[in-house]
């Protein structure tokens, strides 16, 4: 509730003041601002003859609003803020650490690649199966992706040829963030088989040199020997070696053949 006793010392200012000794004028309706006894500043208008209390509008500037406890001075008037529950907008810091080169990734492929099926340029896909730590920071996080393409895929020869297959991997991919990396070429091939070719053409050779003795003598047998060995031959031609499989979850390693710098934010 706004006090009275501002009101009922301005009705007389400004009965005062519509009489004063300086012989001012004061015109019903004007605007006046006066200093009370205690202090206080108020604003209102000269009163109409017929107005009973004196003023038809009164401000006390020192004078608080009704429920909202004591005034306060301009200077400590509340300014416009914003809760953020102790939050700030402030951006993340990082780290640069560098992966050296040589270092190896321990890496679970997910593309199936096979030395008769694959192509130059067919994608690779696999991603880290351990996370790599420098100097005791985790560096590159376990289940990172990592992209790249086959360079080489031969199928398995007859005779002398066996199954290679080659690739490698240039993107590395760490939650949203791309990195460009160089890695050292990864390259498997088919064991040998000239162990087993040699003994295909033995076998058809001493065969061929018993089948042409019971034939015709010694000159059958030297006959029997060069169609054994002949078909020996052709047995191996027409018999491919094996061929280089990797299946999608095969562990394989990969080493970096070129540093790597990673983002890594700051603790």
């Amino acid at each position: 509730m706004r006090k009275t006793a501002p009101i009922l010392t301005l009705v007389a200012a400004v009965a005062s003041a519509c009489g004063g000794a300086d012989g001012t004028d004061m015109q019903p309706g004007a605007e006046v601002t006066i200093e009370t006894a205690d202090g206080s500043i108020v604003t209102g208008r000269v009163a109409q003859p017929d107005d009973p209390v004196g003023l038809a509008a009164v401000t006390n500037r020192n004078e608080p609003e009704e429920g909202t406890g004591t005034a306060a001075p301009p200077s400590a008037l509340p300014r416009e803020t914003v809760d953020s529950g102790g939050a700030t907008d402030t951006e993340p810091t990082y780290d640069e650490v560098i992966v050296p080169a040589g270092t190896t990734l321990s890496v679970r492929l997910e593309t199936a690649l096979a030395s008769n099926v694959s192509r130059v340029e067919d994608p690779v896909r696999g991603h880290l199966s351990d996370t790599v730590t420098i100097d005791g920071t985790p560096v590159l996080p376990k289940g990172s992706v990592l992209q790249g393409s086959v360079t080489g895929a031969e199928a398995s020869g007859k005779v002398k040829g066996k199954a290679n297959l080659s690739f490698r991997f240039d993107r590395l991919d760490i939650d949203d963030t791309r990195y460009d990396i160089h890695s050292e070429l990864i390259r498997h091939q088919a064991e040998a088989t000239k162990g087993d070719d040699a003994k295909k053409i033995g076998i058809g050779a001493g065969a061929g040199a018993v089948i042409g003795g019971l034939l015709g003598g010694k000159k059958g047998a030297g006959t029997g020997a060069i169609v054994g060995g002949g078909a020996g031959t052709a047995m191996v031609l027409t018999t491919a070696g094996d061929e280089v499989q990797l299946q999608a979850g095969t562990q394989i390693r990969v080493d970096l053949a070129q540093p790597l710098v990673i983002l890594v934010p700051r603790r």
